[in-house]
């Protein structure tokens, strides 16, 4: 979730620039520029160069847009830069440090122009997919993007161009006339029809004119090293310095703005890119290039600074190494270092090896880490193992960090990696070790206790986890962003272990430290799944809805939040009775699940779950790790396994957190109904549904509640039945469920489908769509006081045509179906008596839903809902009996004889025979024109095949 931040100051080098005093024309760009940018997030304005793309936009801006102007901000780059990096990377000033280690830059750029609130005039750069012009147009909120481009994009964003073409003639005329007020009528003419459609060719030619020569001044040793240095670098120049390295002065600036070859901005001079172009390369003199390297070394401006270092890494590599001896930790603890960056892994020199291993760390470069050579020893050793667990070469980072002599910081990045790996035990001894180093920062301790509670939990052992959170106090008093790791860690430990609480309060407490830290941005996304997590732990379905639904909005696809997101999702698909959907969410996740063992038990988990409500999914490989999701991935299998009969194998945990203790008792409680035993059963769902209670975990005090329910059915106890009943109606109540079926099924795990998401993330996670709140119990007439057996046959009729479910399966054994019950389902409703009805025809493998007979009522359910009363039309009924007790077919003579009695005779009875079966087809049919319940035979009449046909017996 975005949330809106202090703003902080635009720094003078990112303002807006003013637009030209003199504008002339484009009242119909104007006008549609206005309109768009009012309407939509994106506009890209498109035409040949320099024709006035910039101009048209500040003009808009400053004129229709006043009170944007101040929070408006222009990034100019060179046309080799990619264009997300480079917009990152100059908008990073405003989030502080909040860049670093962040490698998703399109995400980065987008997220600091919405937290900032700010619009963004975006001019050169490379960007050949548009990637960021689409991203902006799909997901940004508060701010605003203006791309300038030579080329028109691509369809999908057509509807954000603005085409504009050279300038008129006529416009141009009166251009230079403001320009030139001396230059004769015919000049302005020849001049403007010179220029050909462009202001800035216009520039030059009215300069020329006024100044009496043609080239400006250009071969004049003080114009020649201004050009030199402001072509050699995509900065912004100051004046001063340009006169210190060049011998400019004031006057030949103003000349060469005059003529349109350089540009003045807030932090200096540049080179337009129409203007380099013409210019074409000038490499400069080696006396010049020292000249100028030296004053951006001691302009005291850390951009500057920088810029110098990537100029001498060309010419001088003994100064840039010196130069980064003195400044490079400073520069890389900061934003503003991404073309130095790439500079550095261009460079091969031994001399800047450690700078050009930082650089790859810094920029996430996973190809230039994986090729890395250079020998990597003390200090660099734990920035190399930093860069492996980033790029997920996990094996070699823990060599890095752990290769004597060790050290507190090694240890802690060898944790992190185990833990990803899945191996908890091995990270918790790095932290042991850690423990024994007496020479550590006093804060990395917090870092260490908030890590190895993590790793505990994961690792299954909740007492260890439970002391490591004990020992964590003053987290507030940290520095950030190590009181952000560390509240992150809190709440994902304390959700591990179950105490929703704590992990709640962590989360708030972290909310409250990103409001006021800026780096703390790019924690939200991470703190938002876990909230997420918690609230579909609580019951709160559309709150976790809409929460997964904004971040899958704002997560780009490849994310390392991905795979986190997609099986959110399949657990919320799961908690509303979708187990196709689940699935469907867990393969969208993509590959980085199967990389790691946390969340590939994970997904095995889920899809354990799924598959009790759908035994015909295929499982998924569960990692041949210990810990907390594999073990949980073995006890939800094994609960299908006993449903299914097979032998069971799950070995518990000693001390297992809340998610496999709950999975544990599940698998007893079903264990102990199987073998008989429904009074153990409901004692120990009754436990467990207190515990999820007490610990706030709805969704899993509805699944205990439905066990207590089963039990009572199989005890055929109506007291414990009442109060089951009563119990799920509060829940059902408070999670916003529109019905309690009966059997306790309430929800997904559970078998009857919740209210959906508010909003689209049915539509965008690819769930489908559920019943509004409400209309589930209106359409079904289910009563949450009626067990299965005292349903309607047309009640059960449609549950059974239900998503896949315990619930589905003993509808339809209860309708004579009895294949698809599962060991568990067999127990509950053979309580209930034998089934009440058996198939006449077209039931085939898997179920279908169908119609029937209700023999007690005199009545014919239909599959849309319908209910036939035919107890006040006996012939008919007598008739459709017959044809019901011989499910072969009759022949016109049968019929006639056993429904009106005596002797048949085609001229007096076929008549009659047809209208009454044209009567029950009108009654009964779909389509009475197309008949598929009564078939017409060569002789006679039968019952369909087409669609299953059911009838109830007599009890």
């Amino acid at each position: 979730m975005i949330r809106t931040m202090a703003r902080a100051p635009i720094p003078l080098t990112l303002r807006a620039p003013n637009p030209p005093p003199t504008f002339v024309g484009r009242k119909r760009e104007s006008a549609q520029l206005v309109e768009r940018l009012r309407d939509a997030p994106t506009t890209i304005i498109h035409g040949p160069e320099s024709i006035g793309k910039r101009a048209l936009a500040l003009h808009v801006l400053h004129r229709s847009f006043k009170s944007r102007v101040d929070r408006s901000v222009y990034v100019h780059l060179a046309p080799d830069v990619p264009l997300a990096l480079g917009v990152a990377d100059a908008l990073a000033p405003l989030q502080p440090s909040a860049a670093r280690g962040v490698t998703d830059r399109e995400e980065l750029a987008l997220e600091i122009a919405e937290a900032s609130r700010i619009w963004v005039l975006v001019e050169g750069g490379l960007d050949p997919a548009w990637s960021l012009a689409r991203l902006a147009a799909r997901y940004a909120r508060a701010s605003r993007w203006i791309f300038l481009a030579r080329d028109q994009p691509p369809e999908a964003l057509l509807e954000c161009a603005l085409a504009v073409d050279g300038l008129p003639t006529e416009d141009l005329v009166e251009l230079a006339g403001r320009w030139h007020p001396d230059l004769p009528e015919a000049e302005r003419a020849l001049v403007a029809s010179v220029a050909k459609g462009s202001p800035w060719r216009l520039r030059g030619l009215v300069a020329d004119r006024r100044d009496g020569h043609a080239r400006g001044g250009e071969d004049d040793p003080g114009v020649a090293g201004v050009l030199g240095a402001l072509l050699a670098t995509s900065l912004a120049l100051p004046a001063p310095l340009l006169y210190a390295c060049t011998g400019a002065t004031a006057a030949m600036l103003a000349r060469l703005v005059d003529r349109g070859l350089i540009v003045e901005h807030p932090g200096g001079y540049v080179i337009p890119d129409s203007a380099r172009a013409l210019l074409g390369a000038r490499p400069l003199p080696a006396s010049a290039a020292d000249r100028l390297v030296r004053a951006l070394a001691t302009s005291g401006e850390l951009p500057l600074i920088a810029e110098a270092i990537r100029l001498a890494l060309r010419s001088d590599v003994a100064l840039a190494a010196e130069l980064l001896a003195e400044h490079g930790a400073r520069l890389f603890s900061t934003s503003g270092v991404l073309p130095l960056a790439r500079q550095l892994l261009a460079t091969s020199s031994p001399e800047v090896a450690r700078w050009r291993l930082r650089a790859a760390v810094e920029l996430g470069d996973a190809d230039a880490l994986r090729a890395w050579s250079g020998d990597v020893t003390g200090a660099d050793r734990l920035l190399w193992a930093e860069g492996l667990v980033r790029i997920g070469k996990l094996a070699e980072a823990i060599q890095a960090a752990t290769t004597p002599p060790t050290t507190a910081e090694g240890c802690l990045i060898a944790a992190r990696a185990y833990g990803t790996l899945g191996d908890f035990a091995a990270g918790l001894a790095q932290i042991a070790t850690l423990r024994t180093h007496a020479a550590r920062p006093a804060a990395l301790d917090a870092h260490a206790s908030s890590l190895a509670a993590r790793l505990a939990a994961l690792a299954g052992d909740a007492t260890r986890a439970r002391d490591e959170l004990a020992g964590l106090n003053e987290v507030e008093a940290l520095p950030s962003p190590l009181a952000l790791d560390v509240l992150l860690a809190i709440a994902s430990a304390s959700h591990e272990l179950g105490d929703l609480a704590r992990a709640d309060l962590a989360l708030d407490r972290l909310a409250r430290r990103t409001d006021a830290d800026p780096q703390g941005r790019f924690l939200e996304r991470r703190a938002a799944l876990l909230r997420a997590a918690v609230q579909l732990d609580r019951g709160r379905l559309d709150e976790a809805g809409q929460a997964l639904a904004q971040l899958d909005e704002v997560t780009v696809q490849g994310s390392a939040h991905r795979p986190f997101l997609g099986l959110l999702a399949a657990q919320h698909a799961l908690v509303r009775g979708d187990a196709a959907g689940a699935v469907a969410a867990i393969d969208r996740a993509g590959a980085g699940i199967d990389d790691s063992h946390y969340l590939g038990a994970w997904a095995a988990a889920l899809t354990e779950r799924a598959r009790i409500l759908d035994p015909t999914i295929a499982p998924r490989a569960i990692p041949d790790a210990l810990g907390l999701w594999p073990s949980v991935a073995r006890l939800h299998r094994a609960r299908v396994d006993l449903r299914a009969g097979r032998p069971v194998d799950a070995a518990p945990l000693a001390d297992p957190p809340f998610e496999a203790w709950i999975a544990e008792r599940a698998l007893a409680w079903e264990q102990a109904l199987v073998r008989g035993d429904a009074e153990t059963a409901h004692g120990l769902a009754i436990a467990a549904a207190d515990r999820s209670a007490d610990l706030g975990f709805a969704t899993w005090e509805a699944e205990a509640v439905a066990g207590m329910l089963d039990a009572a059915e199989v005890m055929r106890s109506e007291r414990a039945q009442r109060s089951a009943r009563a119990r799920l109606v509060e829940i059902a109540h408070r999670l916003g469920i529109p019905a309690v079926p009966p059997l306790g099924e309430i929800a997904t795990p559970l078998g009857i489908p919740a209210m959906p998401p508010r909003g689209e993330l049915a539509t965008r996670l690819g769930i489908p769509a559920m019943p509004p709140r409400g209309e589930l119990a209106t359409r079904l007439g289910i009563s949450v006081a009626r067990p299965l057996g005292e349903l309607t046959n047309l009640e059960l009729e449609r549950l059974a045509a239900g998503p896949p479910s315990p619930l589905a399966r003993r509808a339809r054994w209860m309708l004579g179906s009895t294949r698809d019950a599962d060991a568990l389902d067999l127990v509950v409703c053979e309580a209930s008596g034998p089934p009440r009805g058996r198939s006449l025809a077209g039931d085939a493998d898997p179920w279908r839903p169908g119609w029937g007979i209700d023999r007690a009522a005199r009545s014919v359910w239909r599959p849309d809902g319908v209910l036939v009363d035919l107890a006040d039309k006996p012939q008919l009924w007598r008739l459709l009996l017959a044809l019901v007790d011989t499910p072969a077919g009759l022949s016109k003579e049968a019929l006639i004889t056993q429904t009106w009695g005596g002797p048949y005779h085609p001229m007096h009875h076929d008549k009659r025979l047809q209208n009454a079966i044209h009567k029950i087809r009108r009654l009964i049919e779909a389509d009475p024109a197309r008949p598929t319940r009564i078939a017409t035979t060569p002789d006679g009449y039968r019952i369909g095949l087409a669609e299953p046909a059911r009838i109830t017996l007599v009890r």
